[in-house]
């Protein structure tokens, strides 16, 4: 057992930074759709029970296999491997709000007006588009092993308004989800808890920017 467990620590530790993205993304998609396929089990209910399920079933999916899309292709990465505490830290994070979002997002069924489904749902895609071309954006800029890059004038797209403005819709996206889909305490709490750690980062980004071009 002790040979395993050094075994499996190896294995995490030797992460690349893209497969630790892959397990985190890929994963958190398959956890919801296990956590939706137990609870539909257990009460007769399929899959998921109704519109509100499929619509929140629908959006988590292409949030997470964009991002999944974006490590595979447009993410850069300067460090050849993951720390095991933030692999497992990651990992839980994701998979654990997977399943806690796909077992109560059915407690809003009934209680969404379609009005208010079309119009977060859109306004979610608007933000997840907006976020990729932020991320293409930034993978696009010359690497440097000095100054954090930042975007040529020409090339900023919304890094005129703002330091991190893929934060922004990142949070963005998530909010219309929680909206889309009648917002429950696990969706909610997600939501308050990445826009907390983005905000973090943003401010620390935004310093860093001011000491180097200011």
């Amino acid at each position: 057992l002790k040979s395993f467990g050094t075994i499996g620590a190896a294995v995490i530790m030797a992460l690349s930074p893209r497969a630790h993205n892959l397990c985190s993304y890929l994963g958190a998609a398959l956890v919801y759709f296990a956590s939706a396929y137990v609870r539909g089990s257990l009460f007769g209910s399929g899959l998921t029970a109704s519109s509100n399920g499929y619509c929140a079933l629908f959006l988590w999916t292409v949030h997470f296999l964009r991002r999944s899309w974006e490590t595979v292709y447009v993410f850069r990465f300067s460090s050849p491997t993951v720390p095991v505490g933030d692999s497992a830290q990651e990992f839980a994070y994701y998979w654990i709000f997977a399943w806690l979002i796909a077992w109560h997002v059915e407690e809003n069924t009934g209680s969404v007006p379609t009005y208010q489904v079309v119009v977060a749902t859109v306004l979610w895609a608007v933000a997840e588009v907006c976020n990729n071309v932020c991320h293409v954006t930034l993978s696009r800029l010359p690497r440097s092993n000095q100054v954090r890059p930042f975007p040529p004038a020409k090339a900023r797209f919304l890094f005129n308004h703002c330091t991190c403005p893929h934060y922004f819709f990142e949070v963005t996206s998530w909010v219309f989800f929680d909206i889309a889909t009648g917002p429950c305490l696990p969706a909610c709490f997600f939501t308050v808890v990445g826009a907390t750690i983005m905000t973090c980062w943003a401010i620390e980004r935004h310093d860093h920017y001011k000491k180097s071009f200011d």
